[in-house]
């Protein structure tokens, strides 16, 4: 199993159903396509396929089928359960925070310096930490409240699309159960 995380879905004028988005990766050769929420999570079946060829062969099926770049990061299911486990603050951070624990999906892992540089800019009572090609961010309260510059992050991280931690939870639950 796969999951697809597209960037830019039902925001900013692009509104797609879920069947619609699971034409999509029909039409390019996946199956068993599952959207989840109907903001640009979608898990599915892909044999022989890389990680990096099926974020291009979507990004060109989006753009092909509705005329605008969607961008796209991919993990296998066990990626995914991976970071839907993680507890990178541990129990007690997370109890007394008000914030919901956000995971950034990276399409690579940044170096020593960029993320140096990013984990600099993360508010003082607030907690991040990057593995491997995620980010942790554990906000004091909502992410709007927050002083963290995301679009400086962006900058110097490059694609990104961020999910709540509950989010992928909820994802590998339904889904992606061993």
């Amino acid at each position: 199993m796969w999951v697809a995380f597209l960037r830019g879905l039902n925001v900013g004028g692009h509104r797609l159903t879920n069947d619609e988005l699971a034409a999509v990766f029909a039409g390019i050769g996946l199956t068993d396509a599952a959207p989840y929420q109907a903001s640009g999570n979608v898990v599915f079946r892909a044999d022989g396929r890389t990680a990096k060829g099926l974020e291009s062969d979507i990004a060109a099926g989006m753009l092909e089928r509705f005329g605008y770049e969607a961008p796209t990061l991919v993990r296998s299911g066990e990626e995914v359960r991976t970071l839907a486990e993680a507890e990178p603050f541990g129990a007690e951070a997370v109890e007394a925070s008000a914030g919901k624990m956000q995971v950034m999906l990276l399409a690579k892992k940044p170096s020593s310096k960029t993320a140096a540089s990013v984990l600099a800019s993360v508010p003082d009572d607030e907690f991040a930490r990057f593995d491997d090609r995620a980010l942790f961010w554990l906000p004091a309260a909502g992410i709007l409240d927050s002083a963290f510059d995301f679009a400086a992050a962006e900058r110097l991280l490059g694609v990104t699309t961020m999910r709540t931690q509950g989010t992928l939870q909820r994802l590998t639950k339904k889904f992606l159960r061993p």
